[in-house]
């Protein structure tokens, strides 16, 4: 059995006991001397540029439009405790920076996975001009095309595998699964990719002295979702 014993030593400013190393190497993680600090102090510097996720440009452009505008702004999560809590965190972000916001969650039995056309029948009826699913949404065609219809505005943020054919009629499909996306890291739960929109709007808003402690105020609510969706606790996971 190959150990990280002998050069985590080294590198690192503390000792790496036997068990420690045993867990990691049957784990089949094999680290840069990099990744070893990383994974064992992670810290806000390890976090990639949320810019770097395809289409983050244009679904923040879309939300500070809504901020300016007062418009109705939706939140549209999951039931299960990733999809609330990316839920949960986008919401109280948008009241913070004083954007129109509510959310709405589908009943596990009733209304099943992810958004359907009587989702937007409810939520056109409120006068919503923007939904923006977290946890779900890449699988929506047809209710996303409804909305569009009824001049709603969809930014889809997801971290499910995506299908052959993703909604053509949205302002961004924010999901790392997509090959084209660009994203170093794969491994975002659904909170994990609300929390990279968080960041980005963050970046626009505040000045980047304060950007870290802001960020730092919501970052739970990813590590919740992480936990509970079982993602791998490696790279920005940590």
């Amino acid at each position: 059995m190959k150990t990280l014993r002998g050069y985590t030593a080294e590198l690192l400013s503390e000792n790496i006991d036997d068990l420690t190393t045993t867990i990691l190497s049957n784990r089949g993680l094999t680290l840069t001397p990099a990744e070893l600090e990383a994974f064992f102090h992670p810290s806000f510097a390890d976090l990639h540029d949320p810019y770097l996720l395809d289409g983050m440009d244009k679904a923040v452009e879309r939300i500070m439009k809504a901020r300016e505008n007062k418009e109705r702004v939706v939140i549209f999560g999951d039931y299960d405790v990733d999809g609330v809590s990316a839920t949960a965190l986008l919401v109280r972000f948008f009241n913070d920076i004083g954007i129109t916001i509510s959310y709405r969650l589908p009943h596990r039995v009733h209304d099943g996975y992810g958004l359907k056309k009587h989702f937007i029948d409810e939520l056109a009826e409120k006068d919503v001009k923007l939904i923006i699913t977290v946890d779900c949404g890449s699988r929506d065609v047809e209710a996303i095309r409804y909305a569009r219809e009824k001049g709603i505005d969809v930014i889809i943020s997801d971290h499910h595998t995506v299908p052959d054919v993703l909604p053509a009629d949205t302002i961004a499909i924010l999901n790392p699964k997509i090959i084209e996306s660009g994203y170093p890291f794969s491994y975002l739960s659904g909170s994990g990719v609300a929390f990279k929109i968080l960041s980005a709007l963050a970046r626009e808003i505040f000045p980047s002295e304060k950007y870290e402690s802001i960020i730092a105020e919501y970052v739970d609510f990813a590590a919740l979702g992480t936990i509970a969706d079982c993602m791998p606790l490696i790279g920005e996971n940590r």
